[in-house]
């Protein structure tokens, strides 16, 4: 997805379709990176590359089911990262498994880029797909979903109500660095 897969794709042994969910004006407004990534899609690939909308300069253009795919709940148009519209879209597409692997959608603190809601909004399209008997999994524990978020000390693994888990805990010394 975006310009993750220019860097990566070809040691990626088999893809079968590719994500650019900003458009392109928005690219050049806040994301030159992205967009000088495109460049690489400027050569067909073989497989779709979905955007916005078909774009000439991009042959493997697809536009994606944007409508199709907020119509799968009442909720549809809750969106907030490229992977929960992926998931959304592996839904409508009718997948039996979902693979989620190094999802990390809060950063430490916040320094990935992605909005606070990212995370929670990916988790329910996985509560969508898991309702609706596709099996969602993470692997290894590399990224954040499905993992409780601590006011102070991030991520962890322990269980609200269950385990001993403050809301807020301050790593001693504690400074207040307002």
């Amino acid at each position: 997805m975006n310009d993750v897969g220019v860097y990566v794709a070809d040691s990626i042994q088999c893809y079968t379709r590719w994500f650019q969910f900003h458009t392109i004006e928005y690219m050049k407004r806040h994301y030159p990176r992205g967009l000088r990534a495109m460049e690489w899609w400027e050569t067909a690939r073989g497989v779709p590359l979905y955007m916005d909308r078909v774009h000439p300069e991009y042959p493997d253009s697809v536009r994606f089911p944007k409508a199709e795919v907020e119509a799968l709940t009442p909720h549809g148009e809750y969106h907030a990262s490229s992977f929960d519209w992926m998931l959304a879209f592996a839904i409508l597409e009718g997948f039996k498994t979902v693979l989620l692997l190094d999802v990390a959608l809060y950063g430490s603190p916040f320094t990935n880029g992605e909005p606070l809601s990212g995370r929670p909004c990916m988790e329910y399209w996985a509560g969508v797909a898991e309702g609706r008997g596709i099996g969602v999994h993470t692997g290894p524990r590399t990224g954040d979903l499905f993992r409780i978020v601590h006011t102070a000390r991030h991520v962890s693994d322990l269980q609200y109500g269950f385990d001993d888990e403050p809301g807020f805990e301050l790593p001693e010394p504690w400074t207040d660095h307002r």
